[in-house]
C-alpha cells in the first residue's frame, strides 16, 4: 500500500461514486415531478466544489475582499519604503544640504549676538593698534589701563549720542542696566537662552522703518555700546549698572578708575 497522498482527482472520483451509490439505494422521497437523480447530481456538484477549495485554508476562515487585499499590499509597500536606509552620497553639496537641514535656523537676536561677538574682537585689535601708534613701548599694566580708559571714554561719548538720538525721535532712552545684563550673558554663553533686550528695544522703536540719518545712527550707536559692554570687565560693569539704577547716569571717570 503506497504512502503517497491521494490526488484531488482521486478524491473527487471516490466522493462522486459514493454519492451515486447512495442516490440509487435511497428511497423515493421526492415530490411529484422531481427526480431523485437530480438531487444526487446537485449533491455531486456541491461535493466537487467543496473538494476544489484549497487544502491549506482552515475551516471558518473568511478570505479578505479585493479592497482589503489592496489595502494590505499598500501597507506592505509603505513598510518596505520606511526600512530603506538613506543613500550615502559623496557629493559635498548634497552632504552640506542634508546636514544643514538638521540644524535650526538662528533667530534675529541670535544673529545680533554672534555678529557682536565677532565685531568685539575686531574692535579691540583696532583699538590696541591705535594706542600702540600713539606712544612708545609701555608695560602690560599701563597698556591695559590705557585700553580701559579708552573704552570708558568711548562708552561715555557713544551713550550720550544714543540719548540725543532718542530725544530727536521722541523715544525713551534704553535701559543701560538691561544692556549690561545681556552683555554679561552673551560673554558667558555663545547663545544664551531667552530673549534680547537690545533687539526688543529696536523692534519696539521700529528701527527697520526708521527713516533718515537719526534712525540709522541710533541703531549703529546702540550696537557700538553693546560691543563696548562686552569688552569691559565685570567689576567695571557692576559699578556702571549700580550708578545707572540709582541716578540714571554713568558714573564719573574718577569713580571708575578707583
Amino acid at each position: 500500500m503506497s504512502g503517497k497522498p491521494k490526488s484531488k482527482s482521486t478524491k473527487t472520483s471516490a466522493a462522486a461514486e459514493q454519492i451515486k451509490q447512495k442516490a440509487k439505494t435511497a428511497p423515493d422521497t421526492s415530490k411529484k415531478g422531481e427526480s431523485p437523480l437530480a438531487d444526487a447530481e446537485s449533491a455531486l456538484e456541491a461535493g466537487e466544489a467543496f473538494l476544489d477549495e484549497p487544502d491549506d485554508v482552515p475551516l471558518g476562515v473568511v478570505e479578505p475582499s479585493p479592497v482589503e487585499l489592496e489595502a494590505i499590499e499598500e501597507k506592505a509597500q509603505v513598510d518596505v519604503v520606511d526600512e530603506v536606509p538613506l543613500a550615502v552620497s559623496n557629493d559635498p553639496v548634497r552632504m552640506y544640504l542634508r546636514e544643514i537641514g538638521q540644524i535650526a535656523l538662528l533667530k534675529p537676536h541670535q544673529e545680533i549676538w554672534l555678529a557682536t561677538q565677532r565685531e568685539t574682537d575686531i574692535y579691540l585689535k583696532d583699538l590696541q593698534a591705535r594706542l600702540s601708534e600713539q606712544g612708545k613701548r609701555v608695560s602690560t599694566k599701563k597698556k591695559n589701563a590705557d585700553t580701559l580708559n579708552a573704552l570708558l571714554s568711548s562708552l561715555r561719548e557713544i551713550w550720550s549720542a544714543v540719548r540725543q538720538n532718542c530725544r530727536r525721535l521722541k523715544l525713551d532712552a534704553p535701559d543701560l542696566s538691561a544692556l549690561i545684563d545681556e552683555a554679561k550673558q552673551t560673554c558667558r554663553t555663545l547663545l544664551p537662552a531667552g530673549s534680547s533686550y537690545l533687539y526688543q528695544f529696536l523692534a519696539h522703536a521700529g528701527w527697520i522703518n526708521l527713516e533718515g540719518r537719526t534712525g540709522a545712527a541710533l541703531a549703529g550707536h546702540l550696537f557700538d555700546v553693546f560691543i563696548l559692554l562686552h569688552l569691559l570687565p565685570d567689576p567695571t560693569l557692576d559699578i556702571i549698572r549700580t550708578e545707572w539704577i540709582k541716578r540714571q547716569k554713568l558714573p564719573s571717570m574718577r569713580r571708575l578708575k578707583t
